[in-house]
């Protein structure tokens, strides 16, 4: 079996069994190569005492090693059979300005990166075991643990190793029961209320620090605030209950998520009832930081009018929490308030509220669509990160995204907060999202690559002028964009081959304020039935619309409206003075043609090969029309001419049009219609 979830109460000696379990698979297996990462969670050294502690028991043998003490000058790769202990907080950084794995761990030891470090090791025929040590520690830890395990690790067995674990697919289990029989852990600790009255409702920092040996604890009514660190490393603590409301535990202060003893235990029990349909009560003004995090007993939450904000990290981690209902009146969901929230499916966010905060639904990665109301004018950096199956985003026009650099001041890294949704296919959104400083254009320009959803089937940008980046992006999607609306946006140019082969799109609106059509901008886009050409377009360049094969209408703003066109608004008047060589050439379906008033010139081969048409209008400034300008077009019935005087022709014209269908002229023009 590939992932393997071994539970067992902190103080049971689980670290001593796995111990066992390697030098037993040592022993028994010579002739298979493998090796074992041992990954330990936190800041702290716990990855340093795993080592000490399983080298003493094994006695050297298998060999035991700390990466960063171990690995440099000629080690460059882990041997047969040996245990590398790692820290995971220094693994899983990622570089927030190129999403790119930082080498934090290594940096020291010139040359080396724990990468390589894995990669030739499997290049030497060495099999991974990956052991996650209290696996469940850390959302964020755990998440990107998870990311790394999957994307650069790849172990061949994988073993999680937890007092709680998040993974229901357990393995191999040990009672606690028999292990508080041993007298090897405590089965329950009440926080008297004597400690919240005696120090003003406090309990104070560290209290039960590395009390590995709780299961439960009752934390009284009187608590007010619970100092940094209260319940850190409380791994084996399976129950949490509390003397008050839900009102009052709203309205406890925690200095920092170890404060909160639920990241622990995932429950909460007010008055012997387990919480696991929380109805905030009328009259909470706000939610504060860690309230609810890590309560992954938790199935639905209500929150009244009078809740203004959901602080920091307030639900973070619920990873059963599937439906949240929240009233109008919130105004801020402050930063990871539903981080990692994994069985969210859908979230209604009320028109009143302003602020998205950095990481709020991070990770949420059930969340299929989001609509971000008008209300909202801030979302932070990596708002909607890694909600790996959201499919539909809509943000407003106005919105604006804030990134922080570590000095504090704002980076333009709008992006990031799509970063990781591999499977959105609908984003509304404005053009200030894909901006990015000029200077790291290039960096983000590769990554964005790799961070995007390339499955975009439909995109809308409401306001603003969009940038390279996001050109880039249309670019990236080209296999897949069904409907491209850049009408709101002000851009006045596109690229050369801006939608260049984008075989599967069907609608496409230009920007309003476009003032030519480059070279082969749409040309390819089989699928592409009509197009509007803004009035403000004073060139089609050649090839623009080139093998658009069922492109059925096109309309010119500012000119009169081709027969059959429907909700025909025309302009003040067209500024197109050219359509150049090739630019509609094999557009087959094409029915209609008019081409408005200030053409003065249509180039060769423009409309080559348009056998659908039916009849076309030419303006009165029209001078020239290039050879082969409508070969082909078989099907041609009439041509009205407004120019007095005739534009000038070449021999082929119109080969292969019927030569005796009627031409339309003006009456000054000193003939009758042919």
């Amino acid at each position: 079996k590939k992932t393997n979830v071994f539970k067992a109460p902190t103080g049971s000696g689980k670290t001593f069994m796995a111990a066992s379990l390697f030098e037993e698979l040592a022993g028994e297996h010579s002739d298979i190569n493998f090796c074992i990462l041992w990954a330990c969670p936190g800041k702290g050294e716990l990855h340093k005492q795993s080592h000490d502690a399983v080298k003493t028991y094994l006695g050297g043998n298998p060999v035991c090693s700390l990466l960063e003490d171990d690995f440099f000058g000629s080690r460059k790769y882990i041997k047969n059979k040996e245990i590398v202990f790692i820290n995971w907080e220094k693994l899983i950084q990622k570089d927030k300005g190129t999403g790119s794995w930082a080498n934090n761990l290594m940096k020291e030891q010139e040359g080396m990166n724990f990468l390589d470090v894995i990669d030739r090791t499997k290049k030497n025929g060495i099999k991974v075991i990956l052991v996650v040590d209290e696996s469940h520690v850390g959302s964020n830890a755990k998440t990107r643990i998870q990311e790394f395990i999957n994307t650069i690790i790849i172990p061949d067995i994988l073993l999680e190793m937890s007092a709680t674990p998040l993974n229901n697919s357990i393995d191999v289990e040990v009672n606690p029961e028999d292990v508080i029989k041993e007298g090897m852990i405590k089965e329950d600790v009440i926080i008297n209320e004597i400690i919240g009255k005696s120090v003003s409702g406090v309990i104070p920092a560290y209290l039960c620090r590395h009390a590995t040996n709780i299961i439960s604890i009752t934390i009284p009514k009187s608590v007010k605030s619970i100092g940094e660190g209260a319940f850190n490393s409380c791994y084996s603590l399976s129950k949490t209950s509390y003397t008050g409301s839900i009102a009052d535990w709203c309205d406890i202060k925690f200095e920092n998520s170890s404060s909160n003893p639920i990241i622990y235990s995932h429950n909460l029990y007010i008055n012997n009832k387990e919480v696991k349909d929380l109805v905030i009560p009328n009259g909470v003004d706000s939610i504060h930081n860690y309230a609810f995090a890590e309560c992954s007993s938790l199935n639905s939450v209500t929150i009244p009018n009078t809740v203004k904000s959901i602080e920091y990290a307030a639900f973070s981690s619920c990873s059963n929490l599937k439906t949240i209902t929240i009233s109008d009146g919130l105004t801020t969901i402050e930063e990871e308030a539903f981080f990692h929230c994994s069985g969210l499916t859908s979230i209604t966010i009320p028109n009143s509220v302003t602020t998205i905060g950095k990481d709020a639904f991070a990770y949420c990665s059930g969340l299929i669509s989001i609509e971000i109301p008008n209300s909202v004018t801030t979302i932070r950096e990596g708002a909607f990160e890694f909600c790996s199956s959201l499919t539909y985003l809509s943000i407003p026009s106005d919105c604006v995204f804030e990134s922080f650099r570590h000095d504090g001041s704002l980076y333009p890294w709008g992006y990031s907060i799509i970063y990781g949704c591999y499977n959105l296919q609908t984003l509304v959104a404005p053009a200030r999202l894909f901006k990015v400083d000029e200077e790291s254009y290039n960096e983000e320009a590769f990554y964005i690559k790799q961070v995007l959803s390339s499955k975009l089937e439909a995109l809308f940008i409401n306001s603003g002028e969009l940038p390279q980046l996001g050109w880039d992006w249309i670019a990236q999607n080209s296999k897949t964009l069904k409907t491209i609306d850049l009408a709101a946006t002000t851009n006045t140019s596109i690229a050369e081959k801006a939608f260049y082969d984008c075989y599967k799109l069907e609608k496409l609106s230009l920007p309003a304020q476009l003032e030519y059509i480059p070279y082969m901008s749409v040309a390819e886009c089989v699928k592409l039935r009509a197009i509007t050409i803004p009035a403000t377009v004073t060139e089609i360049e050649d090839r623009a619309f080139e093998n658009c094969r069922t492109l059925k209408s096109v309309i010119f703003e500012g000119s009169e409206a081709p027969q059959g066109a429907a909700h025909y608004a025309p302009a003040t008047g067209s500024a197109l003075w050219r359509i150049g060589s090739w630019a509609f050439y094999n557009c087959h379906q094409l029915e209609h043609l008019n081409i408005p008033e200030g053409v003065t010139e249509v180039g060769d081969a423009a409309f080559y090969g348009c056998t659908y048409l039916v009849d076309m209008t030419l303006s009165s400034t029209v001078q020239e029309i290039g050879d082969n300008g409508f070969a082909l077009c078989a099907k041609l019935q009439k041509i009205h001419v407004k120019a007095t005087t005739p534009p000038a022709i070449q021999a082929k014209t119109f080969f292969d049009v019927n030569r005796r269908i009627p031409v339309y002229v003006p009456e000054e023009a000193g003939c009758r219609g042919i």
